[in-house]
Formats: C-alpha cells, structure tokens, sequence
C-alpha cells in the first residue's frame, strides 16, 4: 500500500483535521451546501446500484449517477475544502461496497474495486492538484474534464480487464493444448 500511496500521492487528511472542519462549517451556508449535495449524491448513486430500473436513474444514466456525478461532486468539494471531501469520497465508496455485498460477481468486484480507487483519488491526489490552481473558468472545466476522465477510466478499465482474463485463459489453454501435441504421448495419432 506505502508503494501505491507514494505512486499516486495520496494524502489523506487527519481526522482530528476533518472533525475540526466539519465543526467550523456544519452550521454555515456552505456546510449545508455540502452535506446536502453529498446525501443527494449518496442517493443517486445507491438508487443507481440497487434499483437500475429507477426513471431518475434512467433519465440520467446508471453509469454516470454511479461514477460521473459522484467524482465531479468530490472533485468541487474538493475545491472547496479539501478535507471534507474525503469523508464524502469514503461515503461513495461504502455504498459500492455494499452494492457488491448485495449482488455479489465479478463484474461487480472490479467495478466496485475501480469505483473506489477513483473516489479516493478524487479526493486524496495529490496528482489532481494543479487543476485547482488554474484561474476561472479554466478550473471548472478541468474539473468536469478530470471527472469525465475518471468515469471513462473506470468504464474502460473494466471492460479492458474482463477482455484481459478472458484472453489470458485462451492463451494459456492454447498453449497448453501446443505443448501437449508437441510433447505428450500421441495415441491413436491424435493432436490432443
């Protein structure tokens, strides 16, 4: 894990830190704000993962309630206050584990698995930084493309994965197969 935080730069705030934040701003327009966009975001997503047939979540897409919407929240939280948005992203990434504890697979597994990652990144990366530094309107547009980024990222990555075991199996099975006809005792000259 140290070589994976030191590769990606995560930096997670202290929660004596996050405590003293969420204190100062819970009762300010702006901590209302943020506690309302992450319960709304919350349950889009949870309606996204556990009911896929909802309108709302056909309306907008599955995908984008479930990855697009929930990094482009963490990543303006972000903006905003640095140190709440990890106990936001950590609230995300809760609800795709339970997800994946309700309707266990492997499709489930990795996307929970990419989901996750993309959310802690969103909100401990230190790698993301340099877009919050870009003056107006620039900033909010890489903020949207970063967001945009993550989601396509974690929609490709698991397709590329699945398309990677899948291949994987074949080639081993295939190689198998070669070095049993090359090697093997062939009986009835058989090539298998």
């Amino acid at each position: 894990m140290g070589k994976l935080s030191r590769m990606a730069q995560l930096r997670p705030p202290d929660w004596d830190a996050v405590k003293r934040q969420w204190d100062a701003n819970i009762y300010t327009t702006q901590g209302k704000v943020f506690a309302g966009l992450t319960g709304l975001t919350a349950l889009a997503m949870a309606s996204a993962f556990f009911w896929p047939g909802n309108a709302v979540a056909r309306f907008f897409g599955g995908y984008g309630l479930t990855c697009f919407f929930p990094a482009l929240n963490l990543l303006q939280l972000r903006r905003w206050n640095r140190t709440l948005a990890f106990p936001a992203a950590l609230v995300y990434a809760a609800i795709t584990v339970l997800t994946l504890l309700t309707c266990f697979s492997f499709g489930n597994l990795l996307n929970s698995l990419l989901l996750s990652l993309s959310f802690i990144c969103a909100a401990a990366s230190d790698r993301l930084s340099f877009v919050f530094k870009w003056n107006p309107p620039f900033d909010h547009i890489g903020i949207v493309g970063l967001s945009l980024l993550l989601c396509l990222a974690v929609n490709f990555l698991s397709v590329f994965f699945g398309f990677g075991i899948f291949i994987s199996i074949f080639i081993i099975v295939a190689l198998f197969i070669v070095a049993r006809s090359i090697f093997g005792r062939r009986r009835y000259r058989r090539w298998f």
